[in-house]
């Protein structure tokens, strides 16, 4: 089953009966737009509203001895960070957020194992800056991707190797030629739902039109055949969940129907997508029906059967 962006824009054409024509506002590139739009107007937000890990994915920061802020990284929505871990020989330790108020209370060495951090802007800022040479582990809400035409600005993978051409190195292989990565940098987006990232902004180096190695520890996961390859900060497929894709087609519909004037057919798409929305997030949530309450307290509470 695809669920591509040509996906997208049949869908959005059938729901708004807009014909396949490249006049203005009603081109691909035109219906992408306004799919973008409402992917960020609409859905993430809603996605985000309902607090059920959406879009997070886990990033690793290495960390200089007596250094202490480092930027969030750029693909967070809104620069929010979900948690942050200090990584040291294996193991992970929670670190915290402060309060403002609090930093000039913790200021009391200048390096050593972080305790906590506080943001500054778009910055993470470790008390105290660490001492060694360790790593955070960040999890973000990563953005999904700019919705991008499938067959002119992403492959799928047709082979997966992993230790070649050398050992910590993974291969990845598509079928047709494509020269567009010779520069920038790109992204790795599952073909399968959730649609989740398994790479970002991977450094294009040692491509070929129809290959490319990557350093293996860069990958968040293990890509597999059918994924897709793909520019950075672009997707061929809604990074959204499946029962959501409807009420993507919706809202796009919606907007292309406003921007070309009928407000009067944009309004009951309106109407309709708003009702999707409320149904789309009683199916969304509760992710776990078995444990919907969250454990607060830690472990040593849960098992004394405290905490809930």
């Amino acid at each position: 089953m695809a669920w591509t962006t040509s996906d997208l824009l049949t869908e959005v054409r059938r729901v708004g009966q807009f014909p396949t024509s490249t006049s203005a506002s009603l081109a691909d590139a035109d219906l992408l737009a306004q799919a973008d739009r409402a992917m960020q107007a609409s859905l993430v937000p809603m996605l985000l509203r309902v607090q059920e890990e959406f879009f997070v994915r886990r990033v690793t920061q290495a960390l200089t001895a007596g250094v202490g802020m480092y930027p969030i990284p750029r693909r967070s929505i809104g620069s929010r960070v979900r948690d942050v871990r200090y990584s040291a020989a294996g193991v992970l330790s929670p670190v915290p957020r402060l309060r403002p108020e609090q930093v000039s209370d913790f200021l009391t060495q200048a390096t050593g194992r972080p305790y906590g951090f506080y943001l500054d802007a778009a910055n993470i800022c470790l008390l105290p800056a660490p001492n060694t040479a360790d790593s955070l582990l960040i999890a973000i809400y990563v953005r999904p991707g700019r919705l991008t035409t499938s067959t002119t600005a992403s492959r799928q993978l047709t082979n997966v190797q992993v230790d070649t051409p050398t050992t910590g190195r993974t291969k990845l292989t598509w079928a047709t030629i494509y020269s567009t990565y010779a520069s920038g940098s790109i992204d790795v987006i599952s073909a399968l739902p959730p649609f989740e990232h398994k790479a970002l902004d991977i450094a294009a180096a040692n491509i070929t039109t129809t290959t490319l190695d990557v350093a293996t520890s860069d990958l968040i996961a293990t890509p597999s055949i059918g994924d897709w390859v793909t520019l950075s900060d672009t997707s061929p497929v809604m990074q959204v969940p499946v029962e959501a894709h409807p009420l993507l087609v919706q809202r796009t519909a919606q907007y292309v129907m406003r921007g070309l004037g009928y407000l009067e057919e944009a309004a009951a798409l309106k109407s309709e997508a708003d009702q999707m929305e409320q149904d789309v997030i009683s199916v969304l949530t509760p992710r776990s029906d078995g444990s919907p309450r969250r454990v607060t307290g830690g472990l040593l509470r849960l098992i004394n059967r405290r905490g809930w």
